[in-house]
This record gives C-alpha cells, sequence and structure tokens, in this order.
C-alpha cells in the first residue's frame, strides 16, 4: 500500500507552517513502505497534534485511511475528564 498522494496532500496544507511534522511524516511514510505492506489500515489516533500550527497529524492519518476504505477512530481527551 502506498501513501504517496496523501503525503503530497499532507504536505502541501503544511508548507512553511510545522517542518518537524513534514519530517516526522516522511519517517512514517518510508517506514509503512519499507515494512509494513497490509491489505487495510486501521487507525486510533490518540491526539498526535492538536492544531495546523502543530502540525494536525491526524489529518495525514486520516487521509491514508480514506483514500484506502481503511477505518479511522480519533480520541479525545478533554482535561475535564
Amino acid at each position: 500500500m502506498d501513501f504517496k498522494e496523501e503525503l503530497d496532500f499532507y504536505h502541501k496544507i503544511l508548507d512553511g507552517i510545522n517542518q518537524t511534522r513534514v519530517e516526522q511524516s516522511q519517517t512514517l511514510y518510508k517506514c509503512l513502505l519499507e515494512h509494513f505492506q497490509f491489505p487495510s489500515i486501521e487507525c486510533i489516533e490518540t491526539g498526535a497534534s492538536s492544531s495546523l500550527a502543530d502540525g494536525a497529524f491526524g489529518l495525514f492519518l486520516a487521509k491514508m485511511c480514506e483514500t484506502h476504505d481503511g477505518v479511522f477512530t480519533p480520541l479525545i481527551y478533554l482535561r475535564e475528564w
């Protein structure tokens, strides 16, 4: 399963906003491409970032799931809980 299209989508949104998340997404992309060849994808996102300025990393994960008919489940942590 190749996620290059999703990686490019994410990088276009983050252009000039958060270089650290761009680098992290490239590392994840390479790791998935080289080591994880599964027929489907399911992601449980536990708050990888909280805003676009923080990288909105869940957006990249959700796009991967959407494009490949996967399942994306965000877990939201609220301090009040």
